[in-house]
């Protein structure tokens, strides 16, 4: 099976460069009227390190670079990343490490 060419490191510079600032390489940073940046904020950094998770949503155009802004669009292409690479996969919170993107499942 093949593997994303992810480069962990620079998905993590680039969280270290931007955490807490209210801006980022595309200069829109998503805040009021319902909107929130995480999600956009961890495309950034997704894409830093070489996954690229488009806005699958075509009735917004609110990232300039195109990148997802709902988190249901980052689960969706982590999910797909997994079936398709070998290195990326889910795990369990007790197997989490600096730089893993993680979903909390509420029951």
């Amino acid at each position: 099976m093949a593997r994303t060419p992810y480069d962990n490191g620079k998905a993590i510079a680039y969280a270290k460069k931007y955490c807490g600032e209210k801006d980022n390489t595309c200069g829109k940073y998503l805040e009021g009227d319902k909107k929130s940046d995480c999600a956009h904020f961890l495309a950034h950094c997704l894409n830093a390190g070489g996954i690229r998770v488009k806005n699958e949503n075509l009735g917004t155009n609110y990232c300039p670079h195109g990148l997802a802004v709902r988190n249901t669009d980052i689960e969706a292409a982590l999910k797909k990343l997994a079936t398709d690479f070998e290195n990326v996969r889910p795990i369990d919170l007790s197997e989490a490490i600096v730089g893993d993107v993680g979903f909390l499942q509420l029951e």
